[in-house]
């Protein structure tokens, strides 16, 4: 069963990025609030929502009131797209159907595999909703065989405290926490929780047993038999059973281990990326090869070198890189990066520019090409340094 995917953001980039990320499900878009509501108007059977609240377009806990005010979308998911980190807002906004928040810039192998939990969840959900008369058959085939792992409590008492003898697991769970089902039920959910994250996952269970929320999901570490540890995602909601008392919960657990620490690793490098470029003296850039050098990114480094803000040479918002280039250097600069690029050779210049408040500068830039499949030329990556004091003392020395 295709599952309807509604993307609700008004950045064309980024809505483009996500469309080519997440090509395997059947995705909706949507940049307004307006078209929003049209396209559940023509699509009733929407069940996921990736809603971009960076926006001042319009107000997203709003639209997500909205939408929850309608038993029509009472199954509706939605994962929350941010700069910021909204998971302390976690409760509260799981009474609107907030299932996830992932944080900008998105990793966008850790966004699939989040959206494809959701996925599965949502096909069980379906398939057994229309297909109650089979359910039993049903039941069993998805519980033996679904590639995410389930464990259901069936104790009238249910905790994440000690041993559960009525905790029912299928064989991915097992899998993927390394036990048997009988050391699972024995030990209890706390001993296999990571004491680290036991207090964040007490306080969601206990919301959901008060009925305070429908739901939660976590990214939590389980510890494993050899004292090591995994990341997994868990997504935990209520079971009602007719005629029977107590508390029953299923949760629904999936190995992202692999995932989230590359996911780690690629933040780490990106911070280190960060503090090695803060603090060059220079200025490291991304840019078009184009008459212009339209610059698609440059180092905080451009203050000093170019005498003006990073976003004034982004995209020649107020002027390209080339017009700081001293003028009888600029056709000289392009047949050497011609030269460079036909050669698959790296580029090494040293040339004059003006910078934005008229000083005149000697720099040495060192680049190279960055080519696609065919080999044409994407873009051109390189870092520009200020060698001014350095020609100083050469033509002092002549």
């Amino acid at each position: 069963m295709p599952v309807n995917i509604l993307l609700v953001s008004n950045s064309a980039d980024e809505r483009q990025k996500i469309i080519e990320a997440l090509s395997e499900f059947n995705l909706l878009t949507a940049s307004s609030e307006e078209e929003v509501k049209q396209v559940f108007e023509e699509h009733e059977d929407i069940y996921l929502m990736l809603l971009d609240v960076d926006t001042s377009a319009f107000d997203g806990t709003k639209l997500l009131r909205f939408l929850k005010s309608d038993e029509k979308h009472k199954y509706l998911r939605t994962i929350v797209l941010s700069d910021c980190d909204q998971r302390g807002k976690a409760v509260e906004d799981l009474t609107l159907g907030i299932v996830d928040c992932k944080q900008k810039p998105l990793n966008f192998e850790f966004l699939r595999a989040k959206v494809r939990i959701q996925a599965e969840m949502i096909k069980c959900q379906e398939t057994i909703r229309k297909q109650a008369q089979d359910q039993t058959m049903i039941l069993e085939t998805i519980f033996e065989q679904v590639p995410i792992g389930i464990g259901i409590s069936l104790d009238e008492d249910s905790d994440l405290g000690g041993a559960n003898k009525l905790f029912s697991y299928n064989p991915e769970f097992v899998r993927i926490c390394e036990r048997s089902k009988e050391e699972l039920m024995n030990i209890g959910w706390n001993a296999i929780t990571h004491p680290e994250d036991l207090a964040e996952e007490t306080e969601l269970f206990l919301s959901l047993m008060r009925g305070e929320i429908n739901r939660y999901s976590l990214d939590k570490r389980i510890m494993i038999p050899d004292g090591s540890f995994k990341w997994v995602h868990i997504i935990s909601v209520p079971l009602h059973f007719s005629e029977t008392d107590g508390f029953h919960y299923a949760a629904l657990m999936q190995d992202i281990d692999k995932e989230k620490r590359t996911y780690d690793m690629l933040m780490e490098s990106e911070r280190s990326k960060s503090v090695l470029l803060s603090n060059l003296q220079g200025m490291a850039y991304r840019c078009k090869y184009d008459r212009d050098w339209t610059m698609e990114f440059v180092s905080s480094g451009c203050g000093s070198l170019c005498g003006c803000r990073s976003e004034s040479l982004l995209n020649n918002k107020e002027f390209s890189y080339n017009e700081l280039i001293a003028p009888e250097y600029r056709e000289r600069i392009w047949r050497d990066w011609e030269k460079a690029l036909a050669a698959k050779k790296r580029f090494h210049h040293e040339y004059e520019i003006i910078d934005a408040n008229g000083a005149r500068k000697w720099v040495m830039e060192m680049g190279e090409g960055v080519f696609n499949e065919d080999g044409t030329v994407e873009a051109l990556e390189g870092i520009i340094f200020d060698i001014s004091d350095r020609k100083a003392m050469e033509n002092k020395l002549r």
